[in-house]
């Protein structure tokens, strides 16, 4: 009975180094057989819990449905990107302009659209998202358009372009790190608390000195910055953007139902979401991808139903309660004896 009190008093140490753990020998070792596939999949899996988590700071924290991230995360591809290609400057210091540009974006996003309330808030984020990706396919002398850009191929730490895939997932696990670490600190933080209270009840919250505006833009400058540098992580491993790759839809609902499936609100929740889905997509994509067009879309979709309808509040939640209700169980028939 300790032995799993222990476990669950220590998950968020355990799991984190667990991930760490898999994440590295699933790179290390197909490496050595040649198995790209199965390093990109880990890869993307870390990159988009990081992008998950990040989401989840405004959505599963704050409770609002931003479904235009991947406008930030657009942010974060093509500033590293054309700055090192039209400026040569660093992709580390191009990081650090793409994470202010999100922030900026942010600001200017946000300040409106949160006096907007519920689906009108959502689809205010939706319009950004889709102007964003308009405004990179027209200005085509600076992003060039539709034609994309790719990036410029100088490798190593300081070029932030790697020829081994491993570099990428050490890469994927700091960023996945770092996020988690924010999110944590976020819990136990005052602004964590202000976002929880606005979630349940903004009214109420005001009514209690909350200044829910100013809460709710903080949570997503934060949000912002962390999705705009999981942007300049992609750009430098696929080396090639364009609007339609970087600032499509998809990419936000992604990182929405991957939060949702795994639990909204909760700090590994979006990590369960993204280390299920991703490497369902894939699977789902490889088996039956090419055999009817759109299949696999189909598939993704009943499976993401099922579950929203079956555990509502999501995987991790869900798992947690069974955990807790076993070993109440086990301490009552304990007790008996």
């Amino acid at each position: 009975m300790s032995y799993i009190k222990s476990i669950i008093n220590n998950k968020a140490k355990l799991f984190l180094t667990l991930i760490a753990a898999v994440a590295i020998m699933a790179m290390l070792v197909p490496a050595s057989a040649g198995n790209a596939f199965i390093q990109n999949m880990i890869i993307m899996m870390l990159l988009w819990a990081g992008l998950a988590s990040a989401w989840n700071i405004i959505g599963g924290y704050a409770g609002q449905l931003s479904l235009g991230h991947a406008g930030f995360f657009g942010i974060g591809a093509y500033t590293v990107v054309l700055l090192a290609v039209k400026l040569e400057v660093s992709p580390w210091l191009g990081l650090i302009a793409a994470v202010f540009l999100a922030v900026v974006a942010a600001v200017i996003i946000g300040w409106p659209c949160f006096r907007l309330q519920g689906p009108f808030f959502a689809l205010a984020t939706v319009a950004v998202g889709e102007v964003l990706r308009i405004l990179a396919i027209n200005f085509s002398d600076l992003t060039y358009g539709t034609n994309g850009i790719s990036v410029k191929m100088e490798f190593g730490l300081g070029f932030m372009l790697f020829r081994e895939k491993w570099a990428y997932g050490i890469m994927a696990i700091a960023f996945l790190a770092l996020v988690l670490y924010a999110v944590k600190k976020l819990e136990k933080s005052r602004l964590g608390y202000y976002l929880v209270a606005i979630r349940e009840d903004q009214d109420a919250a005001r009514s209690l000195g909350v200044k829910a505006s100013r809460a709710k833009l903080t949570a997503y400058m934060i949000s912002a910055a962390f999705t705009a540098i999981g942007g300049v992580i992609y750009a430098q491993y696929i080396l090639y953007i364009d609007p339609d790759s970087v600032f499509a839809s998809a990419l936000s609902m992604q990182m929405v139902l991957m939060t949702i499936v795994g639990g909204m609100g909760t700090l590994w929740g979006p990590v369960l979401g993204a280390v299920l889905m991703v490497p369902l997509d894939q699977f789902i994509r490889a088996y039956f991808g090419g055999s009817v067009h759109g299949l696999h879309m189909v598939i993704y979709a009943v499976i993401l139903i099922l579950v929203i309808l079956v555990i509502p509040r999501g995987i991790g939640p869900t798992l947690s309660d069974w955990v807790k209700k076993y070993d109440k169980k086990a301490e009552s028939e304990g007790d008996r004896i």
